[in-house]
């Protein structure tokens, strides 16, 4: 999760935007991680109008507190997350997400455990790809 943070926080430098930290909620990975989030970050006297989860399943509970609290995903709150799982398509609004093709990162990821079983540098044991919007 470290890189996608740092990723995150890069991305949104690049862009010349500003973050608060304390919107931040780490290791939020399961549909409750994202339904409690949520909470914590929607009832802030500022919520921010637009929420980027790490993992779709997190991206998922926000939208479930995100209902509860009146606001509607794409009109009131923009949600974008990271896996493109299938469930994705069953929300009302579908989330926008970016997928990850699980049979290439496979490959990277046998390929980057031979390499560390040869003993190779940690800090070269790391594979970005692009990732693609389903």
């Amino acid at each position: 999760m470290l890189l996608r943070h740092d990723g995150f926080l890069a991305g949104i430098a690049q862009a010349c935007l500003a973050v608060n930290p304390a919107l931040i909620a780490r290791n939020a990975v399961t549909l409750q991680d994202g339904a409690d989030a949520a909470l914590f970050i929607l009832i802030t006297p500022t919520p921010p109008t637009a929420i980027v989860c790490a993992v779709d399943l997190a991206a998922l509970g926000l939208y479930r507190n995100a209902n509860r609290l009146g606001l509607t995903i794409g009109t009131d709150l923009s949600v974008f997350a990271y896996d493109g799982i299938p469930g994705g398509i069953h929300v009302v609004l579908s989330l926008t997400t970016f997928a990850v093709d699980y049979t290439v990162s496979g490959c990277h990821l046998s390929a980057l455990l031979i390499r560390t079983v040869r003993c190779e540098a940690p800090n070269m044991l790391r594979k970005t790809v692009q990732a693609t919007y389903p």
